[in-house]
């Protein structure tokens, strides 16, 4: 009879059951016994059913049955694990008030194992918990499993979570009490006799002076508190030296390091006290620095502890303490002290001499916090990429802030690229075509194609400089933020400088004179190298390119693409204004005609780049060839005339007639 019943008319006897095992969760072992009955329920029903199932290609009920029996089975062991890793916890929290040394560690141990198999066993549960719920059941099905399940677990979960807080707490602790007995930190100052953390009597004796017994019992601390935290979040030991943006998480025996460090820099600068300056930032990190390097020249002793983990390829004690200072030690102050202050007080030069002296300390701590295989593998001298720096990030996290800030930078970019465009090299003389060993001449590659003013060189170092910024910033929208606010102001100040240099020569006409050539040549080479230089980066905007592709490449072709239309735009804006003057006499008078041309091109070819030159003479030409075409009414126009004008151009191609083909067909028909 039940081989002719449909599957869901099985299950559906199912759901008076699943509302009482729901109602009865506050009595855990009844609830676990019903859940036993209800599987074995669904067992009796799947023999009966499962072979129609199978032939129909439903999904089975056995492998639902089979998940239960073993989530329940896990969950029933779990209970007494939980409980004995509960009362080893007690136990050495106990043992902890009372006595410090083998015993106490005895105890830790026990602890630390009992409630690795508490991780372990909910780890288990998890993955039954996904299976059913991956397992191919009905939705029907699935969510009243899940429903039991979950009702299940509000018991046992946090129960694991509370016992593995406890554990962790008596781990650290402890290792606190040996570090006190250390005398741990050492003198975080070169001139510091005495501090808050190390009395005058007793100054810093060393891990290993502490004696083998003290110094032993402190790396059995250790290698336990890695192993819990290995057990309790196996992320955190998959991620990578130095990139400590993307890992959140720290090593806790690097914390309990860090700790004492980052109270003192805390006490250290707090607001009340002399050390705290905004005009001053650089004390601060002139001590952090001293601080972490005090610490790290030591730390190096416990590596053994983070091999016995198998994770010396990720991680590195120096390396770790670093982090930890860094960023709950220093991003804590500069955030909470540092920031409120200079905004309270919103004068733009405190706050732009604390970007700089941040920046500052960002490179040379750099080495700190970076493996140092690493560092010299992937940062050279320390200049390109850097990951993690998060001070300049920490400006973007107010909106207030930001806007200031900004606005200070912005005037700032303004301020040094004008001085760059109006300094002492800001005349229009070209770098000369011939390769020389000068300062100048070495920061371009083609001297031939590119002509640019000294000037817009500095300029260029000072738009290079504000780029680099971003390589101090570890979000992206902040990078893209940066570049639209403050790199954006740098190249319209340096487009409205030169810009103002064409109006000028413009207003009085000084497009065909000594006066006015240089300088209209000179804003075209300019715009030309520019356009290049964002187009297709080289050198020290290549590093800053190659650092996030993905941002600044589309940014840079905006710019340059906005940088040719201007360039294109002044070029025929020049072309008309030098050739109004030669076709006015045109028609008149072709031999001066001639001679003013063959003088604008010859002042044009000393002043102008290769490649801007030639646009401009094939446009000079087309621009005749047209008008020659329109004069051959008036009189004297003859061959030897035209033969004359293209021979003009022969300095500058091979064959001018081509650029005269609607002047040479006019006089071939006459």
């Amino acid at each position: 009879m039940m081989m002719n019943e449909e599957p869901t008319n099985d299950l559906s006897g199912l759901s008076g059951l699943q509302s009482d095992l729901t109602r009865a969760v506050g009595d855990y072992h009844r609830l676990t016994e019903q859940l036993i009955q209800w599987a074995d329920t669904l067992l009796e029903h799947a023999s009966t059913g499962a072979r129609e199932e199978a032939a129909r290609g439903e999904p089975s009920v056995i492998g639902i049955n089979n998940a239960c029996q073993r989530y329940v089975q896990c969950l029933a062991s779990m209970e007494e694990i939980v409980g004995h890793a509960e009362k080893h916890v007690r136990t050495s929290q106990h043992s902890m008030k009372l006595e410090r040394g083998r015993k106490h560690l005895e105890n830790v141990g026990q602890a630390v194992e009992s409630v690795m198999q508490c991780v372990q066993r909910a780890s288990v549960l998890t993955q039954l918990h996904d299976a059913v719920r991956d397992g191919g059941a009905s939705p029907v099905q699935a969510s009243e499993v899940m429903e039991v399940f979950s009702a299940l677990s509000q018991e046992a979960l946090p129960r694991v979570r509370d016992v593995t807080r406890g554990c962790r707490g008596v781990l650290s602790a402890t290792m606190r009490q040996y570090l006190e007995e250390c005398s741990w930190p050492p003198p975080l100052l070169p001139s510091a006799t005495n501090s808050t953390t190390c009395l005058e009597s007793d100054p810093w004796k060393g891990f290993e002076d502490a004696g083998d017994t003290v110094f032993g019992e402190l790396q059995e601390t250790i290698v336990q508190m890695l192993a819990l935290q290995g057990a309790t979040d196996p992320g955190t030991f998959s991620g990578h030296l130095g990139d400590m943006y993307t890992r959140e998480a720290l090593l806790w025996p690097a914390i309990e390091f860090s700790r004492p460090v980052n109270a003192w820099i805390a006490s250290h600068f707090a607001p009340d006290m002399p050390t705290c300056k905004i005009e001053r930032p650089e004390w601060l990190f002139t001590a952090v620095l001293h601080a972490v390097r005090a610490c790290t020249d030591y730390v190096d002793v416990f590596e053994p502890c983070i091999e016995a983990q198998g994770i010396q390829q990720f991680f590195s004690m120096p390396v770790e303490v670093a982090i930890c200072v860094y960023k709950r030690g220093v991003c804590g102050v500069v955030k909470g002290v540092y920031v409120p202050l200079l905004f309270v007080e919103r004068d733009p030069a405190y706050l732009l001499h604390f970007v700089d002296e941040a920046i500052k300390f960002e490179d040379e701590f750099l080495p700190l916090r970076t493996d140092p295989v690493q560092y010299v593998a992937n940062q050279g001298t320390g200049s390109g990429p850097r990951n993690g720096c998060m001070l300049l990030d920490i400006l973007f996290s107010d909106d207030q802030w930001l806007s200031h800030w900004l606005l200070c930078e912005q005037e700032e970019a303004r301020h040094r690229i004008w001085n760059d465009m109006n300094g002492s090299d800001s005349d229009y003389d070209p770098i000369p075509r011939m390769v020389g060993d000068s300062e100048a001449t070495r920061h371009v590659p083609l001297f031939d194609e590119f002509r640019p003013s000294l000037a817009l060189l500095d300029a260029v170092e000072t738009l290079v400089d504000l780029l680099n910024r971003t390589t101090f910033m570890s979000v992206v929208d902040n990078k893209r933020h940066w570049c639209h606010s403050v790199v954006s102001t740098a190249i319209e100040t340096i487009k409205g400088h030169l810009q103002s240099e064409i109006s000028r020569v413009q207003q009085f006409d000084h497009f065909t004179d000594d006066i006015g050539v240089p300088v209209a040549s000179g804003c075209l080479n300019d715009l030309r190298f520019l356009e290049h230089t964002l187009a297709e980066p080289m050198g020290p905007l290549m590093e800053v390119v190659s650092s996030d592709p993905e941002l600044f490449l589309p940014f840079f072709e905006q710019q340059a693409n906005d940088l040719g239309m201007l360039r294109r735009k002044w070029t025929n804006t020049i072309l008309e204004s030098a050739m109004a003057a030669v076709l006015s006499n045109f028609t008149t008078d072709v031999d001066v005609s001639i001679s003013q041309i063959s003088r604008l091109l010859d002042e044009f070819s000393k002043y102008m780049d290769e490649v801007g030159f030639h646009t401009l003479w094939k446009a000079v030409a087309a621009t005749l060839d047209h008008a020659w075409v329109g004069s051959l009414d008036a009189a004297g126009a003859s061959w030897d005339d035209l033969h004359r004008l293209m021979r003009v151009f022969e300095v500058y191609t091979m064959k001018p007639r081509a650029y005269f083909r609607n002047s040479c067909a006019a006089m071939g028909c006459i």
